[in-house]
């Protein structure tokens, strides 16, 4: 699993990469306000990839989220992520000054996780939701394993650390995936 995130230098704009993902047998699966995510031909895998724009604080936001996954990468709320790269062609600046939105752009590869099936009915959102609380206060009446309590209250930092850095917390039901196990997994906390 990855550890950092590295950095290319590269001539290849977003635009050109999606296209070699999707003539590589990739398939888009999901799009959010950052990224485009696409779904790797022979891993259970995912390629989330989204541009990288110094006016918007919301992709620089999930970066920041990524970074502290990295560092708590064996927690289970948070996905298991095996790459980081951030691309930036010749011509790009400091991510501080202004450059087009095509010159630098992220790819996370991180492991598939599911749906929470009928989003759209809010009762299996509010099932996952009570068993996130359920969770939670076990902790408070010593019911929780410790090994889990360690794993939740180490998710809780990050969000808050998050949140105390200036990111807006976006939590809802596109952002809260689960495992196969059923693992609930915060997969993109900030906007």
């Amino acid at each position: 699993m990855a550890n950092k995130i590295k950095t290319i230098k590269t001539d290849v704009t977003i635009k050109q990469y999606t296209r070699k993902l999707k003539a590589s047998g990739f398939k888009q699966i999901g799009m959010g306000c950052f990224a485009t995510v696409y779904l790797h031909p022979g891993k259970n895998r995912v390629y989330k990839v989204g541009k990288l724009d110094c006016d918007d604080a919301g992709e620089w936001a999930y970066l920041s989220f990524v970074k502290k996954v990295l560092r708590n990468n064996n927690n289970p709320w948070f996905p298991k992520i095996y790459s980081v790269k951030i691309f930036k062609t010749k011509a790009s600046k400091d991510h501080y000054a202004h450059f087009d939105e095509n010159e630098m752009f992220f790819v996370v590869s991180m492991e598939r996780l599911n749906e929470i099936k009928g989003s759209d009915d809010k009762s299996e959102m509010l099932e996952k939701l009570i068993q996130f609380h359920t969770v939670f206060g076990s902790i408070f009446k010593g019911t929780m394993p410790d090994k889990n309590i360690k794993h939740f209250v180490g998710a809780m930092r990050v969000l808050n650390s998050l949140e105390r850095n200036g990111h807006e917390l976006d939590i809802h039901n596109a952002n809260i995936m689960t495992r196969k196990n059923g693992q609930v997994v915060i997969t993109d906390p900030v906007c």
